[in-house]
Order: C-alpha cells, then structure tokens, then sequence
C-alpha cells in the first residue's frame, strides 16, 4: 500500500487539517482582496457590475455541482473505498470509482459547458427583462459577452474542485487552497494590461479568469501525479460504489445548491435596485468571504473526511464529540469577526477599495452591505458544519429538503423586505432565510445524526460573553480614537493596528479566561512553531 494512504489512514486531527487548509486558503483571499481593489479601481460601475454578473454564472454551477453535490457524495465514498480491506483490493477499488466518476464529469461538463455558451444570450436577457439593469445601454449586452467567454471557465474551475476533493481525502490541503491564489494573480495581472490592446478592454479580466483557471488545474494535477492518484479516463466499478454515489449525488445537488440559487436569484433581486447595487453586494460578499473561507469553509472541507473516517469504523460517539468541538470552535473564531465587521466596516472598505473609480457612495453603500452581512457569517458557517455531519452519516436527503425550503422561504420573502427597505431588505432577507436554514438543521439533528452538545456550546458561549464584551468597547473605540491622533493618512495604519491588536487582546484574554476554545487553538498555534524552529535547526 502506497505511503500516502497508510498516512491517511493515521486521519489526522481535523483542526490541523483545517489549520492547513487555512494557510493555503489566507494566501489566496489576500491576494483575492488585491484583486478587488484593482478591478473596483480600473473599472466603472457599469463594467464591474456586467462583470460581477457573468462571473457569477459559472460560480452558481461551480457551487452547485464541483464544491458541493459531487464533494459531498464522492468523498464518504472513496474514503470508505480507501478504508476497506485486503488493502491492495482496497486501493483498487478506490482508484476505479476515483476513474469512473472522472470520465463521467468530464463528459457532463463539456456538454453543460456548450449548452451555457449557446443559451447565455436568451438566459440573461430573460433574468433581467424589465429591470433597471437592462435599462442601462449596453450592460445587459455586455454581460452576455463576458458570460459565454466565462463560460468556459466552468469547466476549469469544476476539474479543479474534483482534483482538490482527491487530494482532501488524501489529506493533502494547503496545496489544493493555495492554488485559487494563482487565478487571483492572474486577473490582477490581466488588470493592469494596457486597455487599448482590445477594444472592449473588460474582456481582459475575463482572460484573466481563464488563465488563472488552467494555472489551478495544472497545478492540482502536479500534486495528484506526484501523489500517484492522477484520476484517468476509465470506466471500471467495482460493486455498487459508482451507483451509491449517484443516489447520494442528486439529493445533494438540492442540499448544497440552496446556496447556489439563492445567489442566482439575489442576481435577479439586485437588478431590480439601483445602478451599483451588484458590485456593493459583490465587494460585501468578498470581504465576508474572506473569514467564511478560513474558518468555516475549511472547516467544513476538512471536517467532511474526519467525520467519514469515524462513520465508516462505526465511530458514532467519536463523531458527534468531534464535531461538537469543532463547531465550539468555529463559533468562538466567527464571534470576533462579526464584531470587526459590525464596527469597523466602513474603515476597512475605505481603506481598501476606495481609490480610482470606486467613490465614496460606492464605499457607504459597500459598508452597509457588510455590516447587515456579518451576522450571515454566524448562520451560514455553522450551517456548513452542520451539513458536513449529515453527509458524513451518508444522510444527503434531509439537507435536501431543508434547502429547497431555504430557497422558497428566501424567494417570497425577500420581495416584501426590499420593497419595505430597498439594499438593506435585500441584505436582511438574506441573513433571515439562512437563519433559519440553519434552524432546520439544528432541529433535526438529534433525530438524522445524534446528540448535538448544545448545552454544552451554550455554556461555552455564555462564558465567552464577557471576552465579546470587552473586544466590542475596544473596536467601537480604538480606531477614533487613534484617527483622531493624526491625519486622514495615518487611517490605513491605524486599521492594522486595531486589527493585530485586537486579535492579540481576544486570544490573549481568551487563554487568561481558560476557554477550551482558546486554550485549543493557542495549543495549536504553538506546536506549529515548535515544529517550525525544529525544521529549521
């Protein structure tokens, strides 16, 4: 058996999983943070907002298809292939389900990649008929263009997120994040290409896109060839593994494309407001992107494994504790996040995009969108935590229905909040219904999955109130109070300051405080660096 799967099969602790994932995941949302400010400060409002579209396009299948249905119900299985035993038989059998579901994908998105690009034109223009966004002359054109052209990075971006899934059950993680971080440097360097190369110059952030798309895929496929577990285009399946999969595999197109579809029809939703409204919900998102992705989305990658090792020994006890801890956890890094964005909003968007093209009401409207959405952070990453465990116990179905219901709740509500509230119902809307997504789960969970240690994540929370108190008056007024000090100038350091030194004072006191929250990640943290001195010596 290759040394590759006796280490997985050691299952290394999710957090450290997760720690890794983090690090690869940091990297690129930096860089993605660059990213944003290049394309907000080169490109008006019209071409951000025709862009934001068409990107959104590929994305919405990405989620559904490459990050969520096939992840969810292809990893529990070749783990569980992985797992099994004579050993040899084992690794076979993986690799053979590994292949199967490869020919598969790259059959079905070619197709789904032609039939995007041939009915884009009708598709968009049937979102936005009547909508102010069509109004605007040659945007709803524009967008068409870019979409069919951003098209072909679907098929990319879904070969990536099958070859990242490999290498997650392989317990490789920090190479397959990292690699998001070349398509970042990719439309950056797009970005600052003479525009006049091309007569539509917008299109340059679209060949950005595809470049940074074959980087990913590239670089993903290096990795799984050194690692001996290059997927090929075959078709053998041993046993019921290929059609198991497909049986988990629709339900969960309906567990993990709520997300998916909510963001398509706040596409639509968005071009009923003003002009701007999907570059300030865009920017809005990609900040709060930025904690989602290293704590909670990592979190949940990682976790997915950890938990389908557990499921598959019979584990169940082990598997409800871990998952609990981890959730404590996610809950105990989210809370401050929240708290930077509520009070700090307005100065990190300034700071960070406002320059160029990107003004001072595109800033305020930016910031608002963010502070209504930091408490999404809270709901839609414990919902991710949550989903993982009903996938790890191989229940893809419940998801399903709690998503459909997400949707339909999201859809007729959100009309009533945005004629009531405009931006901020739009935003609140969204926040509401992933509420009470996460409501759903919760309910059910003891029934579908088992015990849910909630009292004891109250009580951690509870005891967790007065560390919360104190970084809120410090964030609230640390940074007037040191922009009062000096000139408008001094506002970029001061954020940076307030920012480290807040993250400090929060694990600090947390530790102080002995939270097993705090106590675990410092842990963590400090046996990292031991380890790191050691490499070096």
């Amino acid at each position: 058996m290759s040394e590759i799967l006796k280490k997985q099969k050691g299952n290394q602790p999710v957090v450290k999983s997760a720690f890794l994932m983090s690090a690869g995941t940091f990297v690129s949302r930096i860089l993605g943070l660059f990213r944003d400010m290049t394309i907000g400060a080169f490109f008006s409002r019209t071409e951000t907002d025709a862009f934001f579209v068409a990107f959104r396009i590929p994305n919405f299948f990405r989620r559904f298809l490459g990050e969520g249905a096939l992840s969810i119900s292809f990893i529990p299985i070749f783990i569980q292939c992985l797992s099994g035993s004579p050993e040899e038989e084992a690794e076979q059998r993986a690799r053979n389900f590994m292949n199967s579901v490869y020919t598969i994908l790259l059959i079905g998105v070619s197709i789904l990649t032609v039939l995007g690009i041939v009915f884009m034109g009708p598709m968009l223009s049937t979102l936005f008929a009547d909508t102010p966004f069509a109004e605007v002359e040659g945007k709803l054109q524009m967008a068409v263009v870019m979409a069919r052209l951003l098209f072909l990075y679907l098929f990319l971006v879904i070969l990536y997120a099958y070859f990242m899934g490999v290498a997650n059950a392989l317990g490789r993680f920090f190479f397959p994040a990292l690699a998001p971080a070349f398509l970042n440097i990719s439309i950056i360097a797009f970005s600052f290409l003479p525009k006049d190369i091309m007569s539509f110059p917008p299109l340059l952030l679209c060949w950005g896109v595809l470049v940074g798309g074959v980087i990913q895929v590239i670089l993903t496929t290096v990795l799984l060839y050194q690692l001996n577990f290059l997927p090929r285009l075959r078709f053998s399946v041993s046993g019921n593994d290929l059609k198991l999969m497909w049986s988990r595999f629709l339900p969960g197109i309906f567990g993990v494309g709520g997300f998916a579809v909510i963001g398509l029809l706040n596409l639509y939703f968005s071009g009923l407001l003003e002009e701007g409204t999907h570059t300030y919900i865009y920017y809005g998102d990609r900040l709060l992107e930025l904690p989602r992705s290293l704590i909670a989305i990592s979190m949940g990658t990682a976790l997915l494994p950890h938990l389908s090792h557990f499921a598959a020994r019979g584990q169940t006890e082990q598997m409800l504790k871990s998952a609990a801890d981890q959730r404590d956890i996610l809950l105990f890094l989210t809370l401050p996040c929240v708290l930077a964005f509520y009070f700090l909003g307005l100065p990190i968007v300034e700071v960070l995009f406002k320059r160029g093209r990107f003004d001072a009401l595109t800033a305020e409207n930016t910031a608002l969108v963010l502070k209504i959405y930091s408490v999404l952070l809270i709901s839609s990453s414990l919902s991710r935590v949550l989903a993982t465990c009903f996938y790890a116990v191989k229940n893809t179905w419940y998801p399903a229905v709690c998503s459909c219901l997400y949707v339909l709740f999201h859809w007729i509500f959100t009309p009533y909040m945005m004629r009531a509230f405009d931006l901020e119902g739009l935003i609140g809307a969204t926040v509401i219904s992933n509420v009470f997504f996460m409501c759903l789960l919760m309910g059910a969970y003891p029934f579908f999955v088992g015990d849910l240690h909630l009292f004891r994540t109250f009580k951690r929370f509870f005891f967790s109130l007065p560390l919360l108190g104190i970084l809120a008056v410090y964030l609230y007024f640390s940074f007037e109070f040191l922009t009062g000090l000096a000139d408008k100038a001094a506002s970029v350091f001061a954020l940076i300051f307030v920012i480290i030194s807040s993250i400090v004072l929060y694990f600090f006191i947390g530790s102080l405080l002995r939270l097993p929250q705090a106590v675990e990640c410092m842990s963590l943290i400090k046996k990292k660096m031991r380890s790191k001195r050691e490499s070096m010596i």
